[in-house]
């Protein structure tokens, strides 16, 4: 489908581009809020942003990024993930993960499991020990 037309349907379903943002805002913080400051923290190596922006809702992006220490570590957060059939990016030292008005909030607590697993793994395979909490707002 061509973005004309996808507009077209969802304005025929009383869809706005605003409704969209707001699905996906909330599916962010869903996930933040379901991750725990212990996983944040395994995810993001203690020392590094929190995945959601301060910049306001209003004018965030639907993807969320964690930095990992470094590049290696990205990409072996997204190896472990795409282990668990959970298909994110990577770039440089970031973790991206894309929302959209097609996931749900059931997608995101499978998402948070995912991980879960993921930074579990990765924690005791590397001997990580996560030392302070990261909220994420």
């Amino acid at each position: 489908l061509t973005f004309n037309e996808i507009m077209r349907a969802w304005r025929s379903r009383g869809i706005s581009l605003g409704h969209v943002h707001d699905h996906v805002i909330n599916l962010q913080a869903q996930l933040v809020g379901l991750f725990g400051a212990e996983h944040q923290c395994a995810l993001l190596d203690a020392d590094r942003t929190p995945p959601l922006s301060t910049t306001p809702p209003k004018w965030r992006s639907h993807t969320l990024s964690w930095e990992a220490r470094n590049a290696e570590r990205a990409a072996a957060i997204v190896a472990e993930l795409r282990r668990n059939n959970v298909h994110v990016d990577s770039r440089g030292r970031h973790v991206r993960m894309g929302f959209g008005f097609q996931h749900s909030s059931s997608d995101v607590a499978l998402l948070a499991a995912a991980l879960k697993k993921a930074t579990q793994a990765l924690r005791y395979n590397s001997g990580d020990q996560c030392s302070a909490a990261v909220t994420g707002s």
